[in-house]
């Protein structure tokens, strides 16, 4: 596996990383570029003042993307990608060439015909940009490929929005058109030249028939992405993200306004944050997850992004500039609290966003099928603009309502906690895993050793010692495969976590004395679970440790050896004793919290092959690997 910095440095990604990155670049650079001429020049185009037409740009660049994601989505899945991402360098070439031209001879319905076809030659790279990479990179890669696209996407955004309006500025009104034109064909050539050492690897479905008819496709991109449940809820996740994202970006206008009055470099500073924060945030998710598809994260970026919004509103409308003043600087504003308390919360919003939305691409990614990978992509695209057009349209109708700024973040805040209360109550597997990602990374600090023990695929069962009661999260998180864990079944008639852990699948097992055919039933749901090829968890000790050491393992892994002979994987988990969870003091929970940002360990040793596998074997390898005393057999297993 490799990490960011050597991913950066290999060929199956960087030429990838650079072609997507100066695509967005030069989108923006021109865009930018083209709406700072009208505001300095103040043209009407098309009987549109400089307002509304920049507004109506953001309409025209996400058009392209309602009307032809589903063409783009089949062509992308019929075509090897690096032919796809060349033919569109290539095609970026000709736009660019034609925005030279209209930006010489100062043909502005020309210049917005090109920024239509800049958003359909996004339409078409959209696809292949999220697509390409699990045909190039390894599973356990996925989140920190994703990171980096994610980074470079709003590093590209935010640069190339300044790149434009400075050059603008720099040339002025005369000469700046022609520097922008220059500029944009300049990074179009690079683009393409970068793009020919992408690696070519084979179409996804090469007999896929695509339609031109653009409406047919769209409602069979539906159909697509609600195969898969999980799937779907991932883009309607996504999808509100951009809802959010392009509410904010919308309204930072106004808010510099409101803040800066009319310095120019109180916007530049604003959106920079933004994207500055989602870049980090995304970064940061693969350090986050170590290394792993870490749905947890989902619900702490939606828990974050409503927060500092609506921290946003409790600052209101600050009253910064004097009487007779035009503008404020952005020096005076990071002179005050209330401007770094702002700065800190846009920055976190943002930030949050990174952590919402790159395991949820992950994971589309993931459960999508290569063959429609490129195509349940492109629907994300349809929805995703579906949503920034509404959300485009609600704060344009806002705003000319005069509702104050913050307000509107706000509202925001609310529906967020409404959108992310519906989606986790429908997939409470995010919940499950935020609680675990809790536990085991703020309250603990966990090393794992051995993750390559367990089988990436194929039927396992995990045994680990029970020093505590929250010893499955501990395994859940060492586990890069979601297991079922066997759990006693008085836990799930618990007030607040019982809905939890049915939600989580758990397998509640009773003893044979207080009811058979629970007892019953759990083995039949470890040997269905295990026939189907997926991961089981026991603790075969029966019972949470009274001092800190082994219990006698009981015999019941051998019973679900016998039945459904599969590799059993040892684990050890250290640390946990002294706990707040553990019976070091006496009741679990009762004492104040103990050993905060404790260090915990987990040691996964090596499969067991079935033939090999005792109770009493297994205990003695658990006792081996933690350092404890070896357990006697229970006295009705002895021979």
């Amino acid at each position: 596996m490799a990490s960011q910095s050597q991913l950066m440095g290999q060929r199956r990604f960087w030429p990838f990383f650079w072609t997507s990155f100066l695509t967005a670049f030069n989108d923006n650079v021109l865009k930018q570029g083209i709406v700072s001429y009208v505001v300095l020049a103040q043209l009407e185009v098309l009987g549109l003042p400089p307002g509304p037409l920049v507004a109506a740009s953001t309409v025209i660049i996400i058009l392209p993307f309602v009307l032809f994601s589903a063409t783009a989505g089949q062509v992308t899945d019929r075509t090897p990608k690096a032919t796809v991402v060349r033919w569109v360098k290539l095609a970026e070439v000709g736009i660019m060439s034609v925005g030279l031209f209209g930006l010489m001879t100062r043909n502005m319905e020309l210049l917005l015909v090109v920024i239509f076809l800049t958003g359909l030659q996004s339409t078409f790279f959209a696809p292949a940009k999220y697509s390409f990479l699990p045909e190039v990179l390894e599973e356990d890669e996925l989140v920190a490929g994703n990171a980096l696209i994610e980074m470079g996407t709003f590093l590209s955004v935010l640069l190339g929005t300044i790149a434009g309006g400075t050059l603008i500025g720099l040339y002025g009104k005369d000469n700046g058109p022609v520097a922008v034109g220059v500029a944009v064909m300049g990074i179009a050539v690079l683009g393409a030249i970068v793009a020919l050492f992408i690696l070519r690897r084979p179409a996804a479905s090469p007999n896929l028939r695509i339609s031109l008819n653009p409406v047919t496709p769209n409602v069979e991109l539906f159909r697509i992405t609600r195969v898969n449940e999980t799937v779907f809820l991932s883009i309607m996740g996504i999808s509100w993200f951009w809802f959010v994202g392009t509410g904010m970006l919308a309204m930072i206008g106004a808010y510099s306004s409101t803040i800066f009055g009319t310095n120019p470099y109180g916007l530049n500073y604003l959106t920079g944050l933004f994207c500055v924060g989602i870049g980090v945030g995304s970064l940061l998710c693969d350090r986050l997850s170590r290394d792993r598809l870490e749905l947890g994260l989902v619900p702490l970026g939606s828990i974050g992004m409503s927060l500092f919004m609506l921290d946003l509103f409790l600052v209101g409308n600050p009253a910064w500039m004097r009487a007779g003043d035009a503008s404020f600087s952005v020096v005076g504003f990071l002179s005050t609290f209330t401007g770094w308390r702002i700065s800190i919360d846009l920055l976190l919003v943002a930030m949050c966003g990174g952590f919402f939305t790159v395991p949820l691409y992950t994971l589309i990614q993931r459960n999508s099928p290569a063959d429609t990978r490129s195509r349940v992509i492109a629907g994300s695209n349809l929805i995703n603009s579906v949503f920034m057009l509404a959300a485009g349209g609600l704060i344009t109708v806002l705003l000319a309502q005069k509702a104050p700024v913050p307000w509107i973040y706000a509202l925001l805040a609310i529906m967020n906690v409404a959108v992310a209360f519906y989606i986790y109550h429908l997939l409470p597997t995010f919940m499950w895993r935020f609680m675990l990602w809790v536990v085991t990374n703020l309250m603990y600090r966990v090393k794992v050793t051995g993750t390559e023990n367990i089988p990436k695929e194929g039927p396992v069962v995990l045994v680990c010692n029970h020093p505590t009661y929250v010893d499955f999260m501990f395994v859940a998180s060492a586990c890069k495969r979601p297991p079922r864990f066997l759990m006693f079944y008085t836990f799930m008639k618990l007030p607040f976590v019982g809905w939890l852990f049915r939600d989580a699948k758990v397998i509640p097992i009773a003893p044979r004395a207080d009811d058979p055919k629970i007892m019953d039933r759990a083995f039949d749901e470890v040997a269905a679970e295990l026939e189907e090829g997926g991961v089981v968890c026991i603790f075969p000790e029966g019972m949470v440790s009274r001092d800190g050491g082994l219990n006698p393992f009981r015999p019941g892994v051998e019973k679900i050896i016998r039945r459904t002979p599969v590799s059993v994987v040892p684990m050890a988990l250290q640390g946990m004793w002294g706990s707040f969870f553990s019976y070091f003091w006496g009741k679990p929970l009762s004492k104040p919290f103990q050993r905060f940002r404790a260090r915990v360990s987990i040691t996964i040793g090596t499969p067991i092959p079935p033939q090999e596998v005792s109770a009493q074997g297994l205990a003695e390898t658990v006792a081996a690997m933690g350092g404890w005393s070896i357990p006697p057999r229970p006295e009705s297993h002895k021979p």
